[in-house]
């Protein structure tokens, strides 16, 4: 845990199932950080 990290909004969270891997987890992955780009998301 890091002290004094504080979440600020917007912010969103995605918590991958176990079943997702590979491929489709990495392509999840593209799309959730161009969404973060877009609405500026850390």
């Amino acid at each position: 845990m890091v002290k004094d990290y504080k979440i600020s909004e917007p912010f969103f969270e995605h918590g991958p199932k176990c079943y997702m891997y590979g491929e489709t987890l990495a392509k999840m992955a593209k799309g959730l950080q161009k969404l973060a780009k877009k609405y500026k998301i850390k």
